[in-house]
């Protein structure tokens, strides 16, 4: 048998087809699309030119007309998919690989210069060929001669997949290890520059422009003049003119100062600014960097200043001063001292604002509302135009709702769909799944709290071994705001047992649900919960405004009026007594039964009760002077005091009788109506006369 003859029957057993014959194999034009990335680092070894003069090379060895590759940037329309990438996460397939996997049924082969362009993690690598090779497509390596679509090429295939993944995580470990010197040493170790802050830079010999190296040779930063400018004029006007964080926001915005954020892309090919947001700048007002402190550390502590030998590292140029920095965290932290922890709102992610921008497109933004309601004036609010321009075109017309009234209508919502044959199944359902939702929640927070208190541990000997007083004031700061901490989670630890029977009395155990319970069950039955703007003024709660979306029944819109004093109902659990409010049964209980703090989260407290020694009476209070008023008042005792207009009251002392005849009697007399000498208009009394001469008759 002839060679021609041994390699066509291979071809046979293997179905292969080399990438010089696939076109005549197909009939057809192979269709090639190439692929070229590099990291910010390897602009000199494996820069884009290189890769790009290696793929046309390969292109014009290729037999002419067999092949169709535009040789365009994929934005463009043409077949040349390239970007420039920092570091791969998640899965390890980056953004470049991502696109060119969801495009695969464009094309036939994907040339690459070298394995590790195509990607740096062993198992991507092989999830990337598998996708490829049930698409029908082949990944061609032009530096290597490497076609992963031959059989006999499996072996080199894992051995490139392997070295790459190898120099990749070589490159980390030596990465690592470099910063840890620097921050031995106290060395700039990149990443993110801080607002107002840039890379020093000079002017070298031969005019080239150089980095400013400290003495270790690392690179330093320097103040930012533009940055720096809008930054103290922004802590001016929060320390000096009282503004708050969202006003300046709004001015930085409306004065179009460009965000740390840069632009985002639009579909049209245009970038738009990305605007400021109170979060971004408290982030930027909060960093210790500002006094030209090295920060280090992530999550919660990442403001945590760098130590060098035991002294606090300041290598950068501070913007601030210290002391005004301390007072820019005062004007901050708000006269409580800091915000509480947040909470999330039971409806977190499910109320959407219907009312409509300025250019007349709804809004369609989720409302925040509040983590635990105690009045209210508590509200879900569309807060998308707390970061916009008065002209901005995207700013809402505003839109409120009652946070107290918007619960308890999604309760008998709830109670509702519970009472319904029709949807018991699935409120079984949604019950179970909000029960391994609280569970696994209640796991996460038990890991959590354990890290904490390990933690906790750890900086409690750091204290113990300290020898600067600086450093334990330091640390206790941090002790004390993780114990805060640890006693939040404390108190989210506690979940209920879990039951085998799902099928339980829902209008009972509906009250006794704790918060993530409810708010998981909520989550399953709800899809959403629309909430339209109000059509006049007042803070009246108008169920019209409200759209139901059911998953299981549909969407619900209330058109009628909802009596929601069913919902609000409380019973007395001493004596059984009905109250429409929390605020009144709290009252009740204060008085009737002694128990103090039933209306709040925190546990209930017993305090001395005083009860009416008159038979029949029954009156209680917590209070010994209510109690004595009480007896002078409704009992008549001797020694009272005798209202000498007339009234049939009667005091216990003179203050309590003198009280009463000012606030009655005399201002009866002070309200007698009094005649303008000016228009004859009648006024009520001497205070309504000036109040009406002062504005009506004022002088010119």
């Amino acid at each position: 048998m002839s060679a021609a003859m041994q390699i066509a029957a291979e071809r046979t057993m293997t179905g292969y087809v080399p990438l010089t014959e696939l076109a005549r194999f197909l009939g057809r034009p192979v269709r090639i699309a190439l692929l070229e990335r590099r990291s910010r680092h390897d602009e000199d070894t494996k820069s884009m030119e290189v890769q790009h003069n290696a793929h046309r090379q390969y292109l014009r060895g290729l037999p002419p007309g067999s092949y169709v590759c535009d040789l365009r940037l994929a934005e463009d329309g043409g077949d040349v998919y390239r970007q420039v990438v920092s570091a791969w996460r998640g899965d390890g397939k980056h953004k470049l690989l991502r696109r060119i996997l969801a495009d695969l049924s464009k094309y036939d082969v994907v040339l690459v210069h070298r394995m590790d362009r195509f990607g740096r993690n062993l198992e991507a690598i092989l999830v990337a060929l598998r996708e490829m090779r049930e698409a029908g497509v082949r990944l061609y390596c032009v530096g290597q001669n490497l076609d992963t679509a031959d059989p006999t090429q499996q072996l080199s295939t894992h051995l490139f997949a392997m070295l790459a993944q190898q120099s990749s995580d070589l490159s980390s470990a030596r990465i690592r290890e470099n910063k840890a010197l620097a921050k031995e040493r106290g060395g700039w170790r990149g990443g993110a520059i801080t607002y107002g802050f840039r890379k020093a830079m000079t002017t070298a010999a031969d005019g080239k422009k150089v980095p400013v190296l400290d003495a270790h040779g690392y690179k330093t930063l320097e103040h930012d003049p533009a940055e720096v400018l809008h930054l103290r004029a922004a802590i001016d006007k929060i320390v000096d003119s009282g503004w708050s964080v969202a006003a300046v926001v709004r001015w930085l915005n409306e004065q179009q100062v460009p965000s740390p954020r840069g632009t985002r892309g639009l579909p049209d090919g245009s970038a738009e600014p990305i605007a400021w947001t109170v979060t971004g700048l408290k982030r930027i007002l909060l960093n210790p960097t500002l006094m030209g402190f090295d920060v280090v550390g992530v999550g919660r502590e990442r403001f945590r200043i760098l130590e060098v030998d035991g002294r606090r590292h300041r290598p950068h140029p501070p913007i601030v001063t210290d002391d005004r920095w301390h007072r820019l965290q005062t004007c901050l932290a708000g006269p409580r001292g800091g915000r509480r922890p947040a909470t999330e709102a039971l409806l977190a992610g499910l109320v959407v604002c219907r009312a409509h921008r300025i250019d007349g497109e709804p809004c369609g933004r989720r409302m925040h509302g509040p983590g635990v309601v105690t009045s209210n004036a508590a509200s879900y609010a569309c807060r998308t135009s707390n970061n916009l321009p008065d002209d901005d075109p995207r700013r809402c017309a505003g839109n409120a709702i009652s946070a107290r009234w918007l619960h308890r209508l999604v309760d008998l919502t709830v109670l509702g769909v519970a009472a319904d044959p029709r949807w018991q199944q699935a409120l079984r359902e949604a019950y179970g799944r909000a029960r391994a939702a609280a569970l696994a929640d209640a796991t996460d927070v038990g890991a959590l709290l354990a890290d904490l208190q390990r933690q906790m541990a750890d900086l409690r000997q750091e204290m113990r071994a300290a020898r600067s007083a600086t450093l334990r004031a330091d640390i206790a700061r941090d002790v004390k705001a993780l114990d805060a901490q640890i006693a939040e989670l404390e108190q989210l630890r506690e979940v209920p047992a879990t039951v085998a029977e799902v099928d339980v009395d829902f209008v009972d155990r509906w009250e006794a649900m704790p918060q993530a319970e409810r708010r998981a069950l909520i989550g399953d039955l709800v899809e959403r919960i629309e909430i339209a703007p109000a059509t006049g003024r007042g803070r009246g709660f108008d169920p019209s405004r409200v759209r139901l979306h059911l998953r299981h029944v549909g969407v619900l819109h209330i058109t009628e009026p909802v009596d929601l004093s069913a919902a609000a109902a409380r019973a007395c659990p001493e004596c059984g007594s009905s109250f429409p409010t929390p605020a009144a049964l709290g009252v009740h209980r204060r008085h009737r039964h002694g128990v103090v703090g039933s209306t709040s989260r925190r546990p209930a407290q017993q305090v001395t009760v005083y009860t009416c020694p008159e038979s029949g009476c029954g009156r209680r209070t917590t209070s010994a002077g209510g109690l004595k008023r009480h007896v002078a008042t409704a009992h008549g005792r001797p020694g009272t005091q005798v209202c000498a207009y007339g009234c049939p009251k009667v005091f216990g002392s003179s203050l309590d009788l003198a009280s009463h005849v000012r606030q009655v009697h005399e201002r009866v007399a002070e309200d007698a109506p009094v005649a303008c000498p000016d228009c004859g208009r009648l006024l009520r009394g001497e205070h309504g006369l000036r109040v009406h001469q002062g504005r009506a008759h004022r002088a010119a």
